[in-house]
């Protein structure tokens, strides 16, 4: 889903950019490269100037200025609530503890090229948490030595941030990353038998999980 994400907009690229965010730090800035682009573009398609940028700007996180916020958009939704809240919660530390810079520095985080990003979320999108991240700079953010997968990565944050995330939250996280991502433990339910039939089946099955709040184990 992903990596169709990264190509929905093909026709106007200067809407979905490298998904990865330009680096841009005011808002004057955030209007000249990326408002101010996509507005051109999309103006042979918009005759009666009923398009917003704030909604046509479709990178993986964008500048939500009409709410003072950030949405981040390439997080899918789980199999029930309690993996989402649980995901939101995690995440919410983790992007609290990157702003103190307690693992990085401000003046080294804005050195980041969103090409340097983009080899790492383009292997996450194949690869999900067995995805091997090889970039020795990025690794270095998270103290670990040599090529680590994603679920490692993860593990080694939630190693810093989880004693600030409820019981009930901890025990999802947990849960996710020992159990792997819904996508994982889909491919993994359905095996050596992807048939149309096992497919429904599984899904069901997923409909159960959303209906009581469950989370889904292969």
């Amino acid at each position: 889903r992903l990596q169709v994400y990264k190509t929905n907009q093909k026709e106007i690229p200067q809407m979905t950019g490298k998904v990865i965010p330009e680096r841009v730090f005011s808002r004057e800035e955030y209007h000249r490269q990326i408002f101010e682009p996509i507005n051109t573009a999309i103006r042979p398609y918009d005759s009666d100037h009923l398009l917003d940028h704030h909604f046509l700007n479709s990178r993986g996180a964008i500048a939500r200025f009409d709410r003072n916020a950030i949405e981040i958009r390439v997080i899918d939704v789980q199999e029930c609530p309690r993996a989402d809240v649980a995901i939101a919660v995690f995440i919410t530390e983790v992007l609290k503890m990157l702003v103190s810079e307690e693992l990085i520095a401000l003046e080294d985080q804005k050195k980041w090229h969103e090409d340097e990003l983009l080899k790492i979320l383009d292997s996450v999108i194949k690869d999900a948490e067995h995805s091997i991240i090889r970039n020795k700079k990025y690794l270095a953010i998270f103290d670990l030595k040599q090529d680590a997968s994603g679920n490692e990565i993860w593990k080694k944050l939630y190693s810093l941030v989880g004693m600030n995330i409820s019981a009930n939250h901890q025990q999802t996280i947990k849960f996710l990353l020992e159990q792997g991502s819904l996508s994982s433990r889909i491919c993994r339910a359905l095996g050596e038998d992807p048939s149309e039939q096992h497919i429904i089946t599984t899904y069901r099955k997923l409909g159960t999980c959303l209906a009581r709040n469950e989370l889904f184990i292969p």
